[in-house]
């Protein structure tokens, strides 16, 4: 799904109103590219979840770390047999392999940061 957003686009600023955005409408999901391209080591996505919506993760070409910070809402996160709920100003890190799934347990929007190193399509 990454590789509808990589357009090299060059430069260290990417402007609010000019980011690249993959919107999904059932459930509905939402990625909007931080970072320039995925030609560095490290991408960066906001990604929008509706209220009680369910992000199931696919496996990855490649192995990556990977870092979320909760913004707005609540997650759960599921990597390898664990489960975590994160609030507010929480974040976690881990190996992008063991990512499971993500979903807002709550009524509203959940807002997270996901840094992804190296960048995978």
């Amino acid at each position: 799904m990454f590789y509808f957003l990589n357009e090299q686009q060059g430069g260290a600023i990417v402007r609010a109103g000019e980011r690249r955005k993959l919107y999904f409408s059932d459930p509905m999901i939402g990625y909007d590219l931080l970072t320039p391209d995925f030609s560095r080591q490290m991408m960066s996505v906001l990604i929008r979840l509706n209220p009680y919506a369910r992000r199931i993760a696919m496996p990855l070409a490649k192995t990556t770390e990977q870092w979320m910070h909760v913004l707005e809402g609540q997650m759960e996160i599921i990597i390898g047999d664990e489960s975590y709920i994160l609030e507010i100003g929480d974040t976690i890190y881990y190996d992008g392999d063991l990512l499971r799934e993500f979903s807002s347990v709550n009524d509203q929007e959940l807002v997270i940061i996901c840094c992804v190193s190296p960048p995978a399509l």
